[in-house]
């Protein structure tokens, strides 16, 4: 059971990472976008452009 939860956690944050990427965000930002959206339990487009939005806004994330 833990290799496969750490085979998951894995998953997610590649996932993570790769989501933000097509969504657009910059490089130097993907890290922060992907583990906002692992927190948040939304690994979506639409949720990493609002996340990306927010950090060009100003808001301290």
């Amino acid at each position: 059971a833990l290799a496969s939860e750490g085979i998951q956690k894995g998953h997610m944050a590649l996932h993570s990472r790769n989501i933000a990427k097509i969504a657009g965000v910059p490089d130097e930002l993907i890290e922060k976008v992907a583990k906002k959206m692992i927190e948040a339990k939304k690994i979506r487009v639409d949720y990493a452009k609002e996340i990306l939005q927010k950090i060009n806004d100003g808001e301290n994330l």
